[in-house]
């Protein structure tokens, strides 16, 4: 165990190098981070595969997590061309950036937006001596964003909480989601603290931060300690979450000294480590009801619950962070640097767990999105005093060979092929091709065409018979 413990820093380190390279095969001229994505509940962006706001921020905040360790300016320099990069979607007269919605390159998401703030405003904090006029530009814009966006487009005060966005792709009604509350919460602090303006905590952070409290399941079962996907979803209560939701209370807690943000941090924690598969050592994908479904199990997109579990061991008594589960997630590393996203993607709506988990392309193909946050969390659990060195993207290709896909990636490119067995004759067919620098993939998925005309084909349904029965 002791060996164990002394080879893990040189084991993340040799780890973060291999994933940032893998990261940076996916980087256009301008920091602009590109990528597909692949979400719960087979919500995908395949066609559409520019840079967003949700998977650009942490991949800027791990590069500020390597400098503040090395002092290194390489990695300053790639945290400021990527938050650079934001600066170019966003728009001065609206506050909004562009590309923020993650699998909807139409929607501006609260958490997307949110998370750029955080991005921006802590690249600010650690240029202001060196750089003031470029830290001002981006507190400016941090600030336009809550201000405008924010505050004046997303601010409810009879719920005391952000809705999800002005205009939301998935919902006709006014969700109030309590991760994104959470990461506003956060956002607000930070900028707060920046200009020395304490109305943004006192009039949105707090409320937002209490209404996430509220969203937390209280009750004696296995459930305690959850947090409710939102006011809309009160019976979903995934893991992945509830550990967005606890980002922002360790700055509430820190910051106004109320026990109430602490206690619910620590019983989101205990609730977290209390939900590890046994066998696979991932995190359970979490309850409808009090159903706990256990798939699909993240492992690139687990970073998130990683880098929350070790905040709050930084905060608490007692050993919260699973070595176990990062040992594991770890060991999934492919040969060129990337994590893949999930295991039992195929079992999502099973409430058994099963032995012998097929592997479906969902599952193996790596995100960029999903990675980014690994790599922050990664990079925020090293230990200080390792010497940390840049070195030359060598991209060794990647060739996965599943039940019923194959996904082949160079330094430019992936591609995915669909297997078929046609009369004895085994077929290998192109599903879907992107290259890495361009903003757009090409694939054939009939099945998600149908089922996004079908959803798109329900909610103006169900928007036009809303519309006649206020007419009447």
């Amino acid at each position: 165990m002791e060996e164990n413990k002394n080879s893990m820093p040189k084991r993340l380190y040799r780890s973060i190098l291999k994933l940032e390279q893998w990261l940076r095969t996916w980087l256009d001229v301008d920091g602009g981070f590109h990528g597909f994505v692949v979400h719960f509940g087979h919500l995908k962006r395949m066609f559409r595969i520019h840079d967003d706001a949700f998977a650009q921020a942490p991949i800027i905040l791990g590069y500020l997590n390597i400098y503040k360790r090395t002092l290194d300016n390489f990695w300053l320099h790639m945290a400021l061309m990527a938050a650079d990069n934001l600066l170019r979607r966003f728009d001065y007269s609206t506050g909004e950036y562009q590309y923020a919605g993650f699998e909807s390159h139409i929607s501006k998401s609260l958490i997307a937006c949110a998370y750029a703030d955080i991005a921006l405003l802590d690249v600010a904090k650690i240029i202001m001596r060196k750089n003031p006029n470029k830290a001002r530009m981006y507190i400016k814009t941090a600030r336009k964003n809550i201000d405008l966006y924010l505050i004046d487009k997303l601010w409810n005060p009879d719920e005391g909480a952000f809705t999800q966005s002005k205009f939301d792709v998935y919902s006709l009604r006014r969700r109030h989601i309590a991760n994104m509350n959470s990461v506003a919460a956060e956002a607000l602090i930070k900028l707060s603290e920046l200009i020395n303006d304490d109305t943004y905590i006192y009039s949105y952070a707090i409320p937002a931060g209490e209404f996430v409290i509220k969203s937390q399941i209280l009750s004696e079962d296995r459930r305690f300690g959850g947090i409710r996907y939102s006011d809309t979803h009160p019976q979903k209560i995934p893991t992945l979450y509830t550990a967005y939701a606890m980002m922002g209370l360790d700055d509430l807690f820190l910051k106004v000294q109320e026990r109430k943000f602490l206690t619910a941090l620590e019983n989101a924690a205990k609730f977290l480590i209390s939900h590890i598969d046994p066998h696979t050592n991932l995190f359970f994908r979490g309850y409808i009801g009090r159903d706990l479904y256990p798939y699909p199990q993240l492992i690139a997109g687990a970073g998130i619950i990683i880098k929350m579990l070790k905040r709050v061991e930084e905060l608490c008594d007692g050993k919260y962070l699973p070595i176990k589960t990062l040992d594991t997630i770890l060991s999934w590393q492919y040969i060129n640097g990337a994590f893949p996203n999930s295991v039992g993607y195929a079992y999502m709506n099973r409430k058994e767990l099963v032995k012998d988990i097929k592997i479906v392309w969902e599952d193996a193909v790596p995100v960029v999105g999903w990675n980014g946050y690994l790599y922050e969390a990664l990079t925020s659990i090293l230990p200080k005093g390792i010497k940390f060195y840049s070195r030359p993207i060598v991209r060794p290709d990647l060739e996965i060979d599943g039940d019923n896909f194959i996904y082949k990636e160079r330094m430019n490119s992936a591609i995915i092929y669909h297997k078929l067995n046609f009369f004895g004759f085994k077929l290998k067919i192109p599903k879907y091709y992107c290259n890495k620098k361009s903003e757009y993939g090409i694939g054939v998925f009939p099945r998600k065409w149908y089922k996004d005309l079908r959803m798109r084909y329900l909610l103006i349904k169900k928007k036009i018979k809303l519309l006649s029965c206020k007419n009447r």
